[in-house]
């Protein structure tokens, strides 16, 4: 998980290991002459604003698209309580990719195809996308997002993704290691 702290004025104060891995592809961000600037200029208007805190919103959450033809980051971007600077995660599109239809069957009480239909939703696809990969109608997929949203007491896309954000968090802690691996220096 990419870490980011920003200033209201787009000045990056301070990036992880994570995000500073991010920052080097140059894909989604980019650093000129120390303020952060995102590819996505539809986005970056919208980061602008908000890292001004000019607008109600306190915390956003967005897909990230990036110059690569690559999954999305989820990036959510909350706004410190003194209002001086923002701070940034942001989940590299590949890691979101830990999450698998296993986990979303043992953890969250999903059912296989409500699985497959909500990992389509958490990257990022419309309906129509996720109907298509997985050879269903969009009623199809709708029904079965209807499901989980009512299964996850949630309303919307966006608070999947939330959820999707909170289980990858738990996902990417690192592992405490193990015995074999201390001894070999490895883990």
């Amino acid at each position: 998980m990419g870490v980011m702290l920003v200033t209201p004025d787009g000045t990056l104060q301070q990036a992880n290991h994570a995000a500073n891995r991010l920052l080097a592809r140059g894909d989604a961000f980019r650093v000129n002459e120390g303020k952060l600037r995102l590819v996505d200029a539809n986005f970056e208007e919208h980061f602008s604003a908000f890292r001004q805190g000019s607008g109600p919103e306190r915390m956003l959450m967005r897909l990230l698209r990036r110059t690569a033809k690559r999954e999305p980051h989820l990036v959510l971007a909350q706004q410190l309580a003194d209002g001086e600077a923002v701070l940034l995660l942001v989940l590299d599109g590949e890691d979101r990719g830990r999450l698998t239809e296993k986990m979303l069957i043992s953890s969250l009480g999903l059912t296989r195809a409500e699985a497959r239909v909500a990992l389509g939703a958490i990257s990022g696809h419309a309906v129509p996308g996720i109907a298509k990969a997985l050879k269903l109608s969009p009623h199809t997929v709708r029904a079965h997002l209807k499901h989980v949203f009512r299964k996850l007491n949630i309303n919307s896309q966006k608070e999947l993704l939330m959820m999707a954000m909170k289980m990858a968090l738990l996902t990417c802690a690192p592992r405490k290691p193990t015995r074999a691996s201390a001894r070999n220096g490895s883990g």
